[in-house]
């Protein structure tokens, strides 16, 4: 990737003509290798570099040769600096890294050293820290690496010779005959479960080796009947046997979700920086299922988090029992959900129990989206107390005739085991909510640096559901509020927006924010697109590192492509906060975003908040020339709880939002770009516990993650889809710019290390 226009591809220039309002889609074609030295596209000025060079040698070659016999003779007059020299200026090191013209006078005064010798030993000294630093995580990795493989090829040889891999024993014709003799037991054991069920119309299974009559009332947590209605039931037909075999399998998972609700230690322990409970799954087996031996075969997500919710506790159960309303609560968590069927309709949710299809997301383009197929259901467990409970269906699905509603009963890589929440009534219009994820999934389809948020819960956990839900009823909040807000225009007066301007500014900004969300996770493919995938270098010597770029066009319209570019890093020890307030930041906007020259600067017209949280908020941006004209607007919305941050932004012109403001027409859709940044999961080193209750969205929940994961998208229009040749040369150049954002954030908040996803 080095970014050079090659001169075949003159015609590029065609495809780029819709992009940005005011002109600005050069954006794509301006200077690929010259913003950043060692960047890739940094090789289109080596040619001229060396031209440069040759002429130097032309014009003053015999001076060049002289300086160089004179550096000769002066090398054997050099001497390395005295202990005494070093110990003062190791001692300044110490009170500063970098010091300033006075410090290098000071010092120069004292060791006799020149300022600039002082200023070349503290850059020396600084890139020897960093060498180390970097050497020794270098080996870390390296040692990983190598027990990693080293259990790889013990796996490889125990599957390739056959050899037990948990008794280290070979496979003698005893064990083969033991083994044929369990399965025999297994079948008959099926066999006979299978008999008693279907003689005693599903009363009687076998759980745990035992035969249980399952219409008898439950007692895991006390004397407690299950109360989900089941009258009319004909056990004759296949889709009503079905739906008792339903209600029967949700009612065990509802018993088993009071359970976790209830217990402490050893089952459940806070987790190290004390943000969330995580389950211990050797001792919820034991507890559960005393008589069974499980191996687990997947990665387990099993969190417990408690927060205050500012809604009741009638209307959170209404939203989480009517799909529609679920998924514009959790926009950033679930894609899509519909109900399949309503087994059970209930009283007021009391009692329903309904299938359920939905797709969970996390935002990022490197992680694929989650298909659960599942059964919710709601009771009302005492006064003022409500439990929603949800448990994946896919076990039984075979089982039930009724139940197959045209969704396949395959693998499916995450499945939920008894999960939901328990909601409590508070007198002051607030509630309780204990939110418990139980799930396991197949980590082989997430990528190896997204396993740590996965497993510490911020990514499908129970910590981000309860800050998703905080945040979302912050933002209903605050569209009930009616603020005074001006905005400024270009003659440099403030206009007044009415409460109904307002109102539609956020509407807008929250259709493109969701927008967002489905592009960057990359949900379905369109017809006919393109797509690319390359790496990218950026940075020179030992802080070199590649980013892996994902470039996409596909046709929207007649004659109207839009170009996707993505990527994923990891910036360890880099806090998320601090990434995300730079972000926000103004000031430093040109220095990454790849759609703003970096000559301009930008300047905010109006700004709307969506939250108590500072930096929640939509805002309106305007983009402004080096020589004072104004430039496109830019609307912009940002959006931060305790398990994500993300800055979604699209341009806008200035009779749209006038529009906008009058009310006159706020249907019309925006290309969005932007940011998100997550929490990497990582728990900081000696992180002081905290409490598991949360009460707010507050980004102070981010101290106990030590790094954060930055997944970047750039979209824009072209005037029709490009042909191959040319779209090569348009994701190579796009995909240099976004290298070259990253590098620009990594510098701005001070990275050490930044590794691709």
């Amino acid at each position: 990737m080095d970014g050079e226009w090659p001169e075949q591809y003159n015609d590029l220039y065609n495809w780029l003509g819709l992009g940005y309002p005011g002109g600005d889609n050069q954006v794509i074609q301006h200077n690929l290798g010259a913003e950043v030295n060692g960047l890739p596209g940094a090789a289109a000025n080596m040619g001229n570099n060396t031209n440069a060079a040759a002429a130097d040698q032309g014009n003053g070659g015999g001076q060049a040769n002289g300086d160089q016999t004179a550096g000769t003779r002066e090398r054997h007059f050099r001497r390395r600096h005295t202990v005494e020299q070093i110990q003062i200026l190791e001692a300044a090191f110490k009170e500063g890294h970098h010091p300033d013209e006075k410090r290098r006078l000071e010092l120069s005064r004292r060791t006799g050293l020149s300022p600039a010798q002082v200023q070349i030993w503290f850059q020396n000294r600084r890139n020897s820290g960093k060498s180390k630093a970097q050497k020794k995580e270098t080996e870390e990795f390296q040692q990983e690496n190598d027990r990693l493989q080293a259990e790889k090829q013990a796996l490889m040889s125990a599957m390739q010779n056959k050899i037990c891999i948990i008794c280290r024993g070979e496979d003698t014709p005893e064990r083969q005959r033991l083994y044929a003799e369990n399965m025999m037991l297994k079948d008959a054991h099926m066999r006979i479960a299978d008999f008693l069920k279907n003689v005693s119309g599903g009363r009687l299974q076998v759980i745990n080796h035992t035969v249980v009559d399952t219409h008898a009332p439950l007692t895991l947590t006390g004397p407690n009947p299950v109360t989900i209605p089941d009258h009319g039931i004909a056990r004759d037909n296949p889709e009503t046997e079905g739906n008792a075999l339903a209600i029967q399998h949700v009612a065990c998972a509802m018993e088993e979700f009071k359970v976790l609700v209830g217990l402490g230690a050893p089952v459940w322990s806070l987790a190290e920086g004390g943000e969330v409970e995580v389950i211990n799954y050797k001792e919820y087996l034991k507890m559960m299922f005393p008589n069974e031996h499980h191996e687990m075969e997947f990665g387990a997500d099993g969190t417990r988090k408690t927060g205050i919710i500012s809604c009741t506790a009638t209307d959170l159960v209404g939203i989480l029992m009517n799909a529609d309303w679920w998924s514009q609560t959790f926009p950033g968590i679930v894609a899509s959900a519909t109900t399949s069927k309503v087994i059970t309709p209930g009283d007021s949710g009391d009692g329903m129990v309904q299938l359920m299809n939905a797709e969970l997301r996390v935002l990022s383009p490197r992680v694929p989206v989650r298909k659960i197929n599942f059964i919710r259901h709601c009771q009302k467990i005492a006064e003022n107390i409500w439990a929603v409970v949800d448990v994946s269906v896919d076990g039984i699905r075979d089982q039930a005739a009724g139940l197959n509603d045209g969704a396949p009963s395959t693998y499916t890589a995450c499945k939920l085991q008894p999960s939901g929440c328990h909601i409590q009534e508070l007198s002051n219009g607030h509630c309780q909510v204990t939110w418990i994820v139980n799930m396991v999934h197949d980590e082989a389809t997430v990528p190896p640096l997204h396993h740590p948020l996965f497993r510490s819960g911020w990514a499908l956990g129970a910590c981000r559901w309860i800050a998703s839900l905080q945040r979302r009823c912050e933002y209903i909040a605050s569209l009930h509020t009616n603020p005074v807000h001006t905005l400024n225009n270009r003659s440099g007066g403030a206009a007044a927006i009415t409460a109904e301007g307002r109102k539609n500014v956020l509407e807008v900004a929250h259709r493109m924010t969701l927008k967002f969300y489905e592009a960057i996770c990359g949900r379905g493919s369109q017809p006919g697109r393109s797509v690319d995938e390359r790496r990218g270098s950026c940075g020179v010597g030992t802080e070199r590192y590649e980013v892996a770029v994902r470039v996409v066009t596909f046709p929207v319209g007649r004659g109207v492509a839009v170009l996707r570019a993505t990527t994923t890093v990891w910036l360890p020890r880099t806090p998320a906060q601090r990434v995300f307030n730079y972000l926000c930041d103004a000031d430093r906007r040109t220095e990454w975003d790849i759609s703003a020259k970096r000559t301009s600067t930008i300047r905010q017209e109006g700004c709307f908040s969506t939250g108590e949280v500072h930096g929640n908020s939509a805002s309106l941006l305007r983009t402004i020339a080096s020589n004072g004209a104004y430039g496109k607007l830019i609307l912009q919305e940002s959006s931060i709880d305790a398990s994500c941050m993300v800055l979604a932004y699209a341009p806008i012109d200035d009779q749209s939002v006038e529009e906008v403001m009058n009310g006159t027409n706020i249907s019309f859709s925006l290309l969005p770009s932007g940011v998100v940044v997550l929490p990497d999961g990582n728990a900081e080193p000696g992180a002081p516990p905290t409490s598991a209750m949360c009460s707010s969205s507050s980004s102070s929940s981010h101290r106990s993650n030590s790094g954060s994961l930055v997944s970047t998208m750039y979209q824009t229009l072209l005037s029709g889809q490009p042909p191959e040749h040319l779209f090569k040369a348009v994701a190579e150049n796009v995909g240099n710019l976004l290298c070259q954002a990253i590098d620009k954030i990594k510098s701005g908040v001070h990275a050490n290390v930044v590794l691709s996803a």
